[in-house]
């Protein structure tokens, strides 16, 4: 299925339960049960998909961008994604705002001069390998610092 250009939504980091500007999400609780993640949408927000388990397809920028095992997939904010259906699909949506990295002015460079964000190349993907799992464990434990143990439906974003 193409995605239809003119019926694309835009989705905002609502996170209200903290404010570090940061989540890590469940992929397979974002597409199993999320129908508003398997249309287009554009995201005001960074996103980093980190798949563990699972083949399939993910779409950016209208770029199909074939993933299995330890894919990396880059979303910057301002660009459109949408999923695939795939119950089989394991992994982590790390859903983060600007100020979330930028906490200096000097920070700003890094983020827009991080090459895996450039809106300009074609959406790309990569390998994760120790490195990447250890910043997800990290970021995990950052985020569960500043989050009362309260559920959370995934919904609020998708």
């Amino acid at each position: 299925m193409i995605m239809n250009k003119n019926e694309i939504s835009t989705y905002d980091f609502s996170n209200k339960q903290t404010t570090l500007g940061l989540e890590i999400a469940d992929l397979n609780k974002i597409v199993s049960k999320q129908d508003k993640a398997l249309k287009a949408h554009r995201l005001n927000f960074y996103q980093i998909l980190v798949i563990t388990k699972g083949r399939g397809v993910h779409e950016v920028d209208f770029q199909k961008i074939a993933y299995s095992e330890n894919t990396v997939i880059p979303v910057a904010m301002g660009q459109v994604q949408r999923y695939s259906f795939n119950p089989n699909l394991h992994g982590y949506a790390i859903l983060f705002t600007p100020e979330f990295l930028v906490k200096e002015p000097l920070d700003y460079n890094y983020l827009y001069d991080f090459t895996i964000f450039l809106h300009s190349l074609n959406p790309v993907s990569g390998i994760a390998n120790e490195a990447v799992y250890t910043f997800i464990d990290e970021m995990m434990k950052e985020q569960k610092k500043n989050m009362p143990l309260i559920p959370r439906n995934i919904s609020a974003i998708y």
